[in-house]
């Protein structure tokens, strides 16, 4: 919505940002689950997390 408004009213520009902004939203959400992975191995690693504490995973289409 902010893109609508920020970017002038040129479709292109317009689907170039959403592109873009896509893009970031989905290269986050990689970090983020990479990130976690490597948070709970080296809990697992200390001792400090079970398996039983382990969320259950959650279903990607």
């Amino acid at each position: 919505m902010l893109a609508a408004v920020v970017t002038p009213p040129d479709v292109i520009t317009q689907v170039i940002l959403f592109t873009v902004v896509y893009g970031l939203y989905e290269l986050s959400i990689f970090l983020v689950g990479r990130v976690e992975r490597k948070r709970e191995a080296e809990l697992r690693a200390q001792g400090l997390m079970d398996d039983e504490d382990e969320p259950e995973p959650e279903a990607r289409p």
